[in-house]
């Protein structure tokens, strides 16, 4: 968590238990200063990991209006409305890091995974294959683009990133998913 967590009324809390005393000293500090965004923040982040997720995205949605800009807050916004199965949202949220951090091939690839989702194929595979380009040696990167074309029956295209993905890191999902694209072929 952020440095904020080293006040001491919140540090002996963050243990995955405790974290509803971590939210309870929190809003004790946000009570006395609504406008501190790290403790709102750190709030958020704690409600997403108890699964609050109207609480979180209030907090978010509170982050955003302060102008509070960043590719991180984005992300775990986009984060928190995937869990809540709001993917048009996520969607603009990863479109928003994309303006900020054009490079960024894990929310390319977040996208791609999300278009193929939403059966945005030639869309899907633009974001996929730009993830690719910048970063060709990620085995995670790899493995989506894989399961990007497998998922359009494309098997060869599928296998020679199975492949790419198992020369760096001999992992079995990936061999997993080799396998059933070779018996799909």
């Amino acid at each position: 968590m952020c440095n904020f967590f080293k006040n001491k009324n919140v540090d002996k809390f963050l243990k995955p238990k405790e974290y509803e005393k971590a939210i309870i000293e929190l809003k004790k500090i946000i009570t006395i200063n609504p406008m501190l965004e790290n403790a709102r923040h750190n709030l958020a982040k704690l409600y997403v990991q108890t699964q609050q997720y109207r609480e979180a995205s209030a907090e978010y949605k509170f982050l955003l209006s302060r102008k509070k800009i960043s590719a991180e807050l984005y992300y775990e916004y986009a984060m928190l409305h995937i869990k809540m199965n709001n993917i048009t949202e996520a969607m603009e949220m990863l479109k928003k890091i994309t303006v900020l951090k054009p490079d960024n091939a894990m929310v390319h690839k977040d996208l791609g995974v999300l278009y193929l989702n939403t059966k945005q194929i030639d869309i899907a595979q633009e974001e996929f294959e730009l993830a690719y380009k910048l970063a060709p040696q990620n085995l995670n990167i790899c493995f989506e683009c894989g399961n990007f074309y497998h998922a359009i029956t494309k098997y060869q295209e599928a296998v020679n990133y199975y492949q790419k993905a198992l020369e760096m890191a001999s992992h079995p999902i990936v061999k997993r998913s080799l396998a059933i694209t070779y018996i799909s072929m």
